[in-house]
């Protein structure tokens, strides 16, 4: 309010009014007008806070009529109307007592929707505010859980890039899905606490996320994403992804033991080589098969930052051939189908549950990959080198579900020494195959993974789960005699009579090549090292 605008009761003019606080020095020419109407407020998405979200803060405006007074305005003061749970507020002052920034973070997962409720805050008059976005305002954020593994942590230089450039390390993130993901405030640490990272930034779909030690020239060609400080040890250490509400994401070497890969030597990187859990298994060293990028030097890096890792070999499996051999149809590409999704051929568990553990509880798994349902009736499993077929029972698969077939009910009776089982549908085409050489272990089973995944993703250590999605964790129920049965490399369909002297009790292990293959012994080999009755011995 200008000056002399207004006479107090004793004919005092007042001074300039500014901020609720009269700047004359004598009370006397000072007239302070108390405002009677009460602040309105109303909260809103802030400029540029993404909507739907999976980073933190949340960012809203709060938007007050009048300036207030600022030490009744505190979190307290905020309500979340909407489904996250714990949530933290922080507010942030403009500077005019009027606009303030109020940010969110969450442990949980839902709508971030706050209300300032009324008579929460006075203004410089005293007065109550009236409560919050009573005319129509987007109040509310929806904060997105972000399933594991969505982003991974795809590759690692933890031995640097070269002889001389051994501190120019880099670790590379990947986004395993179709949509952008914003990584801004989650975590990658290692666990002795070096590097510690608080990541900024959004990967696209699909897309990579180059982070380079100290300095952009790690990768001279190669733009860095986000620079990092902190080194990672040569010995080994385990590095942990976050996203803001501290959920773990993706680990790398999550066993904290030596690196299961790369080279100190060659300073080839640690590259993973799909999606999947984290394990030792999941990581190769970069050979220079395929490439990208330079260091500092300008020498070529062993390694692929921002870009794809080296593929995967391909596996060509030739059947065994038979003395009658007969023409078979190649596999075609089909549309999602019916797929075998898991065979064990070597139980050591009563899987079938009849009371005992043999053959018999040799099962073959079979999943629907289609959004429809699927008769079987027609459908066929035979078996290449064992010769036998067995008619599926007319049933009908949902999407998703599955259908396990124990060796009791079908008599396929699948070798230890190595199988081709196919799938053949009602018109004679060979839907689906899959050939294993040797079952080196009881109770490991074959089995895609990620569950139901087509095309080449078999492993061969997965732990049994008939009915149940695919898992390479964990561990089977123990055997009925307490351990397993060395590998053989007969077929468990032969007879008895061969089998039994062959693969156990005196001849288990027979063939393991120690006894056919050592060096330097002398006139004779003890097969039998325990003293027993009865000794064997190569002469």
């Amino acid at each position: 309010m200008s000056a002399n605008a207004v006479n107090d009761l004793a004919g005092n003019n007042n001074d300039v009014f500014a901020g609720g606080s009269c700047l004359a020095t004598e009370p006397n020419n000072c007239v302070q007008l108390n405002v009677t109407d009460d602040p309105t407020v109303t909260i809103t998405q802030a400029a540029g806070q993404p909507d739907p979200t999976s980073a933190l803060p949340i960012n809203f405006t709060v938007q007050f009529s009048e300036p207030i007074n600022t030490a009744t305005f505190t979190p307290a003061d905020i309500t979340q109307t909407g489904t996250a749970a714990s949530v933290v507020w922080n507010i942030a002052n403009s500077g005019d007592n009027t606009t303030f920034t109020l940010s969110a973070v969450s442990s949980g997962y839902g709508t971030v929707a706050p209300i300032i409720e009324a008579n929460k805050v006075l203004d410089l008059s005293g007065n109550n505010n009236t409560a919050s976005n009573l005319a129509p305002t987007d109040n509310s954020v929806e904060f997105l859980s972000i399933s594991a593994r969505a982003v991974i942590i795809n590759e690692a230089a933890w031995a640097g890039t070269a002889s001389g450039l051994t501190g120019d390390e880099w670790i590379e993130l990947h986004n395993t899905t179709g949509n952008d993901i914003n990584i801004t405030g989650w975590t990658l640490r290692a666990s002795d606490g070096t590097p510690s990272i608080t990541l900024a930034g959004t990967i696209a779909a699909g897309g990579y996320f180059l982070l380079e030690r100290d300095d952009n020239d790690t990768v001279s060609d190669v733009d860095a994403d986000q620079i990092y400080t902190g080194e990672l040890s040569n010995s080994g250490e385990s590095l942990t992804l976050r996203d803001g509400a501290s959920k773990v994401i993706d680990t790398a070497n999550g066993n904290g033991g030596s690196w299961p890969a790369g080279s100190a030597s060659t300073y080839g990187t640690m590259e993973r080589k799909s999606a999947s859990a984290d394990s030792d298994s999941n990581w190769q060293t970069n050979t220079g098969i395929k490439k990208n990028g330079k260091n500092a030097n300008g020498g070529d890096i062993l390694g692929t930052p921002r870009n794809s890792n080296t593929p995967l070999p391909v596996v060509t499996v030739t059947p065994k051939k038979t003395e009658t051999p007969t023409p078979r149809p190649s596999p075609i590409p089909i549309p999602p189908r019916p797929i075998l999704n898991e065979i064990l051929a070597r139980p050591g568990f009563d899987w079938n549950q009849d009371g005992k553990a043999d053959v018999f509880d040799e099962f073959i798994e079979i999943k629907n990959l289609t959004a429809i349902d699927i008769s079987l009736n027609g459908w066929k499993i035979n078996t290449l080198n064992g010769g036998k077929t067995f008619a599926l029972p007319e049933v009908k698969l949902k999407p998703g579900e599955r259908i396990v077939l124990y060796g009791k009910q079908t008599n396929l009776l699948l070798s230890d020494g190595g199988e081709t089982v196919r799938l053949v549908n009602s018109s004679g085409k060979i839907y689906d195959a899959f050939t294993y050489n040797l079952a080196r272990a009881e109770d490991a089973s074959f089995c895609r993974l990620p569950d139901g995944a087509p095309g080449n993703s078999w492993f061969e250590d997965c732990v049994p789960t008939p009915n149940l999605a695919n898992t390479r964790e964990g561990k089977p129920p123990a055997p009925p005699d307490g351990g397993a049965a060395p590998a053989c490399n007969l077929p468990d369909t032969v007879p008895p009579e061969i089998l039994i002297p062959e693969c156990h009790g005196y001849g288990a292990d027979i063939w393991n090549p120690f006894y056919w293959d050592f060096v330097n012994w002398i006139d004779k080999l003890w097969i039998q090292q325990a003293n027993e009755k009865w000794r064997t011995f190569i002469e």
